[in-house]
């Protein structure tokens, strides 16, 4: 799946439900560091390969968040950095490589304690569907952000704004 040997998604549908599942290991991130991060990188373009996971090393776990579809996922210690990249059989023609902290920007949330996390929702009416993460941190301005960017991920620092159709819900 995505290129990454023997990596299954796991496709969360609300917060709350990513809530049930994840509790203890969003509990545990309160107060740690984002020690770094890992996204796929395009060689033969060098650029960012935005349509695979993004990986964040936080005290010891490895949480990998992307956006599938319309649909987000979360898996923890699941993706081994180390294994060849094969983009659906592409091989050599499409060389990948899992590159640490590519971006100057997200970069300054690096070594800051995570102080909240929220989910991000987007919908109407009665149905919303889980699009991303939020983690705020002690001393920062702007969150760190991570959604769905219909079946890209985005990476960018900033807090969601809320309305009738987005909604931002606490975690811890």
């Amino acid at each position: 799946m995505l290129g990454i040997k023997k990596y299954k998604l796991n496709l969360i549908g609300t917060v709350e439900s990513g809530q049930k599942v994840f509790e203890k290991y969003f509990y545990d991130l309160i107060g740690q560091a984002i020690n770094s991060y890992f996204v796929q990188w395009n060689l033969n373009e060098n650029e960012w390969n935005d349509d695979a996971p993004i990986i964040l090393l936080i005290g010891g776990k490895q949480i990998e968040l992307t956006s599938y579809q319309l649909d987000f996922s979360l898996t923890v210690d699941r993706i081994n950095l180390t294994n060849k990249l094969n983009w659906y059989g592409e091989g050599n023609n499409l060389p990948l490589e899992w590159v640490k902290n590519p971006f100057q920007e997200i970069n300054k949330i690096l070594y800051k304690p995570i102080d909240k996390i929220f989910g991000i929702e987007f919908g109407e009416d009665e149905n919303f569907n889980l699009v991303g993460f939020e983690f705020e941190f002690k001393g920062i301005k702007d969150c760190l952000c991570i959604t769905n960017g219909l079946d890209c991920n985005i990476i960018k620092l900033h807090r969601s704004t809320t309305n009738k159709n987005n909604k931002r819900i606490q975690i811890i």
